[in-house]
């Protein structure tokens, strides 16, 4: 009966031994780390580059004003954002004259980049939209499309990435 006794209180004591483990630096690990990749955070990239204004598109303003960088998962309005990246005071007065640029945490796939730059200083930094005199990347002003350069995001950083500044929202 007393070694029942014992047996029991060892069976009842090693029972209670996990919890008080449970506050060890390693709480929820496991040694062997099979199955982590899944709880790993995705691996994220950065593109660099440099933005420039074409000849073509002549600043109504001074040319110098808060550039904005948009990576949507599409070209197309609504779309969701990904990343986004401001550039106070970026100086496209003359036309080739290059602003760098780094947009970070990007995942891997398919991005679409729309940029502009507000020549006037009205943009709400929370929502920022060019308007009339602004100078944007257009591949079709008054379309009511949205013009992206798209951007694959493969295993890698993107280097070198050539962004132009083609016209000005027309109504200024």
């Amino acid at each position: 009966m007393r070694t029942t006794r014992f047996l029991l209180r060892s069976c009842l004591l090693l029972l209670a031994i996990p919890p008080l483990c449970a506050g060890c630096p390693m709480d929820g690990a496991d040694d062997d780390h099979t199955g982590d990749e899944a709880s790993l955070p995705p691996e994220t990239f950065s593109v660099l580059g440099q933005v420039t204004r074409s000849a073509a598109a002549v600043p109504v303003d001074d040319g110098v004003g808060t550039l904005w960088i948009a990576v949507f998962t599409a070209c197309e309005l609504g779309a969701p954002l990904v990343a986004a990246v401001r550039i106070d005071d970026a100086d496209v007065s003359q036309a080739g004259v290059p602003v760098p640029f780094e947009i970070v945490d990007l995942p891997p796939g398919e991005h679409h980049v729309a940029l502009f730059l507000d020549d006037d200083g009205n943009a709400n930094p929370m929502a920022p939209l060019p308007d009339p005199g602004d100078l944007v990347y257009e591949t079709g002003l008054d379309d009511g499309v949205l013009s992206c350069i798209p951007v694959e995001v493969i295993d890698e950083d993107v280097e070198g990435l050539a962004l132009v500044l083609t016209g000005v929202m027309p109504g200024a």
